[in-house]
């Protein structure tokens, strides 16, 4: 018999034994099933947990005090330390005696939770003459927006009591806006993109992508902020958050479609011609996979070839002429080695 044989019997085994436990009927079915709980009794060992527990639950529902109470002393003498079978028996007996003695039950309530009444009335029959609702001018939301305005750090404002400051254009301090701008989690909120760009129009403001929200801004909202920002146009992390928003969506796979990746090559390519030089190498990349989609198709553009290999790149045959021109702006140089994980152009 094979090694891998073996195998396969083991495990066919072990199953069969599995699922013939998990439909055994347990004892504790059988006990409540029985006609006979007497003799269903006679099958648990002497001596053990399940014994003293099962006896002493039989004879506490048939009302067998004696009986009961023996089984409940052997079962001490037999387990002196806690037990949690015993503990359930001990709390049945204590709640179904409440109808005969109910101030035996409440002490064992009172003991067993720890129950504590300490509380006096300080002056019997007397109305006390205390508020019956709370103050609404230390209690209000402009109460606790005036404390929390106080600090820097905005502190006990939820997440949507920072979206109502923006929406209400709430006038802020320069570090409670960047307080503001770190805890965003969401972009929809009216007035986000006028707080983005009055930050980044500050002398000290650090660079766009500083805060998470701006990275979540969605396309028409980057277009907005900048058209507010100029300079943002040049600046990397700006572009990469809005080539970004033009990855297709989640239920598209552009490297399966044909039709969904020439689309989103298309608005990759319809975004990166606007911009400066400074990124030729990324318009480089989407030109590069563009053609290199169109020869996949069988398609070759010649109008869309001859816009790639105007795009200046540091190599041998380039023309004299175009090397000179380029030394003062080296940034606009194409690399043709560089990724940008951001657009999938890896």
């Amino acid at each position: 018999m094979t090694m891998k044989l073996k195998l396969i019997l083991t495990l066919i085994l072990a199953l069969t034994a599995s699922l013939h436990a998990a439909n055994e009927i347990g004892f504790i079915e059988k006990f409540a099933l029985a006609a006979d709980r007497d003799k269903a009794l006679t099958e648990l060992a002497p001596g053990t947990e399940e014994f003293y527990f099962f006896h002493a639950l039989h004879y506490q529902s048939t009302k067998n005090a004696t009986k009961f109470f023996e089984t409940m002393k052997a079962w001490r003498g037999q387990f002196h330390n806690s037990s949690g079978l015993r503990d359930i028996i001990e709390n049945r007996e204590a709640l179904l005696g409440y109808d005969a003695d109910p101030q035996r039950t409440q002490k064992w309530l009172r003991d067993k939770l720890n129950l504590q009444f300490n509380h006096q009335q300080e002056v019997r029959d007397k109305k006390p003459d205390l508020p019956t609702t709370l103050d609404q001018s230390r209690i209000s939301r402009d109460v606790y927006l005036s404390m929390a305005l106080q600090h820097d750090g905005l502190p006990g404002l939820s997440v949507l009591e920072l979206e109502r400051l923006v929406r209400d254009k709430t006038p802020l301090s320069t570090a409670q806006s960047r307080t503001l701008l770190s805890r965003l989690t969401q972009p929809d909120v009216t007035g986000l993109v006028e707080m983005i760009a009055e930050d980044l129009k500050r002398m000290d403001t650090p660079a766009f992508g500083k805060f998470p929200i701006q990275a979540k801004l969605l396309p028409e909202q980057l277009d907005k902020l900048v058209k507010l920002v100029p300079r943002l146009a040049n600046e990397p992390n700006y572009v990469n958050a809005r080539i970004a928003k033009l990855l297709p969506g989640a239920d598209e796979d552009a490297d399966y479609d044909p039709a969904v990746r020439e689309a989103w090559l298309d608005r990759l390519w319809a975004y990166a011609k606007t911009l400066p030089p400074v990124f030729n190498s990324l318009k480089s990349s989407i030109l590069y996979r563009r053609l290199e989609h169109d020869r996949q198709q069988g398609v070759y553009d010649a109008g869309r070839f001859l816009e790639y290999l105007k795009l200046p790149r540091q190599l041998q045959y380039i023309a004299l002429r175009v090397r000179e021109e380029m030394k003062n702006t080296p940034a606009n140089w194409c690399d043709l080695n560089a990724t940008f994980p951001e657009a999938r152009l890896t």
